[in-house]
């Protein structure tokens, strides 16, 4: 008797909280759980659209390809990056515990979606259609019009995403919200939350604030917590 022996990815639990996700057409949102699911793990997919068509039943996959965007960084023809997978499956990647990292970005350095200097791996400002050739596949690619990543501390659209992210992970945890009430009796727990998010974790002020510390990444639990008493909105 034989055994299927599937491997399982990471999903991040707010994607359909997502404001970038939300705002795709039905295709595209069963295109980019397709891409998650079927992408090796460094979140590269050679992909074949009529088998694609047909487990999916996506009516037109170029159109939803195009609908994507820079979410898909074309490598050749047929073959494809999505950046976003590595941040959902490596939580703080490249400081990630897991172990497959390592693995994934030896695969990014073999298509030249590695930079050195920024330890990171690379996007794209444009569509690359025009960035392949039809040389040997086990070729390097040469990749044009790559700019650096868009990060936290670099991108403010960037921090106040993932800032919203850390936010609703806090009031959307019935349990935690509720001891923090029971640890603070006097004081609207959600009310003082909302309050330090909108008047100063959501701004620009508290984005320069988190850029001039040395850390990498951002703990928002712990980030937004310790304000509630600096930010109280009592009963």
């Amino acid at each position: 008797m034989g055994f299927l022996i599937m491997s399982k990815r990471f999903i991040d639990t707010n994607l359909f909280a997502d404001e970038w996700f939300c705002e795709l057409s039905k295709d595209g949102k069963m295109f980019f759980i397709y891409y998650f699911t079927n992408c090796d793990h460094a979140g590269i997919l050679r992909l074949n659209k009529k088998l694609c068509k047909f487990q999916t039943d996506i009516a037109n996959i170029d159109t939803v390809i195009k609908e994507l965007g820079n979410t898909l960084v074309t490598i050749k023809e047929s073959l494809y990056f999505m950046p976003k997978f590595i941040k959902f499956q490596y939580p703080n990647f490249p400081q990630s515990n897991v172990k497959q990292q390592f693995s994934a970005i030896n695969i990014l350095k073999s298509y030249n979606l590695w930079d050195e200097n920024l330890n990171s791996y690379l996007t794209v400002s444009k569509e690359l259609a025009n960035s392949y050739d039809n040389d040997n596949d086990n070729d390097n690619v040469n990749i044009k019009g790559i700019e650096n990543l868009k990060t936290w501390r670099n991108d403010y659209e960037t921090y106040l995403s993932d800032c919203k992210k850390g936010y609703a992970s806090i009031i959307n945890d019935a349990e935690f919200m509720e001891r923090l009430q029971k640890l603070n009796p006097k004081i609207n727990i959600r009310s003082s939350l909302e309050m330090g998010f909108i008047a100063y974790w959501g701004s620009e002020e508290g984005w320069k604030n988190k850029k001039s510390k040395k850390s990498k990444t951002i703990d928002w639990k712990s980030t937004i917590i310790k304000t509630i008493k600096l930010n109280a909105v009592y009963y």
